[in-house]
């Protein structure tokens, strides 16, 4: 699920950018650089939400750089406690 919800934000971020802009979007899965490339002020709790949902988008889509040693839904129940 946090693989989906990671690319709601993402095309929510780069739609905002087109449509602030008018220029293709960065391509980039970084949450808080498209964020920042939307001109959005969001609080430092929200950017820090936003670099954790980066951090397991990374995970699923990379298990190879995987930094915890168990399983992603296991690491997301003790991230979002």
């Amino acid at each position: 699920m946090l693989f989906l919800g990671h690319l709601t934000i993402e095309k929510t971020l780069k739609a905002i950018i087109v449509s602030k802009l008018d220029v293709v979007p960065p391509f980039t899965h970084r949450l808080t650089y498209l964020a920042e490339k939307a001109d959005l002020s969001l609080s430092s709790e929200q950017l820090e939400l936003l670099e954790i949902v980066t951090d397991f988008n990374q995970i699923y889509c990379h298990p190879k750089r995987l930094r915890y040693n168990s399983s992603t839904h296991q690491c997301a129940e003790m991230e979002f406690k």
